[in-house]
């Protein structure tokens, strides 16, 4: 078989592209939204004492690196969002979380100290 030719099998295996009524090419999927759900974006010894409290008492908690944020905001939307005040980078990541209209509900709690970067 050509290398240029696909088999029904590989036809088959990838679905067509569906297209909105409008014509356009769909958008990613919404991101699901998960009731109860915090994501706590902060390294600290506290915030694990944080996290370890909160399942202790059945919230669904879970470690989510500041960076990566974005991209996990694109697929699951949580309740709560927990931040380390003291990352420089962390009010762009909540102004880009504010920027989405998917995501600008989700309430964000700060942690740090009182000398920290938020300003």
């Amino acid at each position: 078989m050509s290398p240029r030719l696909k088999s029904v099998e590989d036809r088959d295996a990838a679905p067509p592209q569906q297209l909105e009524s409008d014509g356009a090419v769909p958008s990613e999927p919404a991101p699901s939204r998960h009731p109860g759900l915090i994501f706590v974006c902060d390294p600290s010894a506290e915030a694990e004492r944080l996290m370890t409290a909160l399942r202790s008492r059945g919230y669904p908690a879970l470690d989510v690196p500041l960076g990566l944020l974005p991209s996990r905001l694109r697929y699951q939307v949580p309740d709560l969002v927990v931040c380390d005040a003291d990352a420089p980078e962390v009010l762009d990541q909540v102004r880009e979380l504010r920027a989405n209209e998917a995501t600008r509900d989700v309430q964000v709690v700060f942690l740090g100290s009182e000398e920290g970067a938020l300003q």
